[in-house]
């Protein structure tokens, strides 16, 4: 494992998990990342930057 000044590498260092992500549907996988989106932005209210 490598790390990085970003932490980048620290996140894709273990290749098993980034593998199966691979394998999912890219359709899905936005939609998952959509539902999560919204529920972040319903617990903290709309961003304030």
């Amino acid at each position: 494992m490598r790390f990085s000044a970003t932490g980048c590498e620290v996140e894709l260092a273990p290749i098993p998990r980034p593998v199966a992500f691979l394998n999912v549907d890219p359709a899905k996988m936005a939609g998952a990342v959509a539902a999560i989106e919204a529920l972040k932005t319903n617990a903290e209210g709309p961003p304030e930057r």
